[in-house]
């Protein structure tokens, strides 16, 4: 397990993060994502962090 966070500043809001990890994320109104459980098995924290476009999730 792992845990997820959002780089605030890098995210551009394609909302790729909750498409691949519905629940662990969701969006705001204007698309960015808000973290509701940032605690993820590894291989989908790889996933995510590889799809994001921003370059924006990471692990802490």
């Amino acid at each position: 397990m792992t845990e997820l966070r959002v780089d605030r500043i890098a995210c551009t809001g394609h909302g790729v993060c909750a498409s691949v990890l519905p629940h662990h994320f969701e969006l705001d109104e204007w698309g960015y994502p808000i973290v509701t459980d940032p605690v993820v098995t590894a291989a989908d924290g790889t996933t995510a962090i590889r799809l994001c476009p921003a370059r924006a999730l990471y692990r802490s």
